[in-house]
């Protein structure tokens, strides 16, 4: 077992110079690639948006008391597929 890794080293010792030269091209080719690589940013995002009716009861739910019809005017239908799309 010993001779096997003082062989080892030893081949380490011959081929390092050949092993860093192969290293240093190589990060030198990617550092090359990732700063000529053109910049490209994407961003999105969807805002929902429903107007307050004082007369729909939506009031009411934004100040906490209660909704005495239970009806609601909310169009729920379109909020879910506006949150499932993202």
């Amino acid at each position: 077992m010993n001779g096997l890794l003082r062989n080892f080293f030893g081949l380490l010792k011959r081929r390092g110079l050949v092993i860093a030269g192969v290293g240093a091209v190589v990060m030198a080719g990617m550092t090359y690639s990732t700063l000529i690589q053109k910049a490209e940013y994407q961003g999105s995002f969807r805002l929902l948006v429903e107007p307050v009716k004082e007369e729909s009861g939506s009031l009411n739910k934004l100040t906490d008391t209660a909704n005495t019809d239970g009806i609601s005017t909310l169009d729920y239908e379109s909020q879910i597929s506006s949150t499932q799309k993202s």
